[in-house]
């Protein structure tokens, strides 16, 4: 809009502007940026600052949202609050940055669903103009004719092939598609926590890091069907035990917060198990074993 208002023959504006393009900041600008925006006594550690910009890049508008939605909580900013952070700014429907990119996304694409299969094609990464034709079921110079309406939101490099400009915009892309639900996991998950968002993602599941409010003893939490079911993450050989105390907290968050449980288990070998908790063998400790494991959790959850 502002661009229309200073180069169109018809605004009071036309010539009477230049225009100076400001890219991203590099990585130094962007860590002091976060930095020096922090509230006092709630100083953002120097290692989250640093995977903010490796995940958000230089773009101010990103940062400042980051550090807004951090520093609203109390510190210490651990890792399990800084996931649930960006799990509420990009990867919730109603997060700040995931309305901005719905209205981009709407901005860009109308009704079109031809440009939306382009810009979905092209946030898997850069592709040539056959590559995206052949990912949108058209031919090479409908693909291109696609491409032009896209603007800015896309280049072309000196390979020939073309990519998004925005590489955040490029990853909430891929969390909106089908089977999405992992790429969260996948930016700041660990293995095991992206190995189990795999498997219930298969399974229709949609996951999330658990609510910052409660900074409970779960690590993910599966929606499906409106069930809510938080998730245990263990990366460990069977049997798995579990001390009483610890166990018992699992089950009290469950009841607060009204969600049906479940254990998680990664072995080394990347076997993966799920365990109803009712399941457990309880002595001194509680312990997981094989036997004990589900064959179905999707028959568990229709089930109870």
């Amino acid at each position: 809009m502002l661009r229309q208002l200073v180069t169109s023959e018809r605004s009071p504006f036309f010539q009477h502007f230049d225009f100076m393009e400001l890219g991203p900041m590099n990585a130094a600008e962007a860590q002091a940026l976060l930095q020096k925006s922090a509230p006092p006594g709630r100083a953002i550690p120097a290692a989250v600052v640093t995977q903010a910009v490796e995940i958000l890049g230089g773009h101010p508008f990103y940062l400042q949202l980051f550090g807004e939605v951090l520093t609203a909580g109390e510190p210490p900013y651990d890792v399990g609050l800084v996931r649930q952070v960006y799990s509420e700014l990009l990867f919730t429907r109603t997060g700040r940055l995931a309305l901005y990119f719905a209205r981009e996304f709407d901005r860009l694409v109308g009704s079109a669903a031809t440009l939306a299969a382009t810009l979905e094609a092209l946030a898997d990464g850069p592709l040539r103009t056959m590559d995206v034709a052949r990912r949108t079921g058209a031919s090479s110079g409908a693909a291109a004719r696609y491409l032009e309406p896209l603007g800015d939101a896309v280049v072309r490099g000196e390979d020939q092939r073309w990519s998004l400009v925005d590489p955040v915009f490029g990853m909430w892309l891929r969390w909106r598609q089908p089977g999405g639900a992992v790429v969260p996991m996948t930016v700041i998950g660990d293995e095991a926590e992206r190995e189990i968002a795999r498997r219930l993602s298969a399974l229709g599941f949609e996951l999330v890091y658990q609510s910052r409010a409660s900074r409970g003893a779960f690590d993910l939490l599966g929606v499906r069907a409106g069930v809510q079911v938080g998730i245990q993450v263990k990366r460990s050989a069977l049997p798995v035990r579990f001390s009483k105390s610890a166990w018992a907290r699992l089950a009290s968050d469950a009841r607060r917060l009204d969600w049906r449980w479940l254990v998680a288990v990664v072995t080394p070998a990347s076997q993966v198990w799920f365990f109803d908790p009712a399941r457990a063998r309880v002595g001194a400790a509680v312990t997981l074993t094989e036997d004990r494991a589900l064959d179905n959790v999707l028959q568990w959850l229709e089930a109870t």
